[in-house]
């Protein structure tokens, strides 16, 4: 049911009231929560590239969610005080990650989290390549 069948569907002013109410908590969490995701994303992808000199994502991935991110925060100014990396993203236009916080502990023990899991990910997938071809 869409969010305007659900409008529909509210009986009483005061349902009306509880469901904007509701739907506007809910929206407000759903963008805080991609808002947090994707300075994630551009912190630990950053420091891949610029500290380890390494590319997990491509370019054209980095710079997506980068131009999502500042839009998200261009359009949601008030849902951008999150408590995660606030002051180092508030000024953020999606042109670079290079002067993002690189060495935080935060960053440098996430980073290495996402390069452990792509290397698992990989060896399953190579594990699993070298066996069908070497079965031909």
């Amino acid at each position: 049911m869409s969010t305007l069948d659900n409008f529909f569907v509210a009986s009483t002013v005061q349902d009306l009231g509880e469901f904007l109410t509701s739907s506007k908590k809910e929206l407000k969490t759903k963008i805080q929560s991609k808002i947090r995701q994707r300075r994630s994303q551009m912190l630990v992808h950053s420091r891949i590239y610029y500290i380890l000199d390494e590319n997990i994502v491509s370019d054209d991935k980095w710079q997506q969610w980068a131009n999502e991110l500042r839009d998200l925060q261009k359009q949601y100014p008030e849902y951008c005080k999150i408590g995660f990396f606030d002051k180092e993203f508030s000024d953020w236009n999606g042109d670079t990650g290079a002067m993002l916080p690189l060495k935080d502990p935060y960053v440098v023990r996430k980073t290495q989290q996402v390069i452990d899991q792509w290397h698992r990910e990989n060896e399953t997938k190579d594990r699993k390549s070298t066996r069908l071809n070497s079965s031909h």
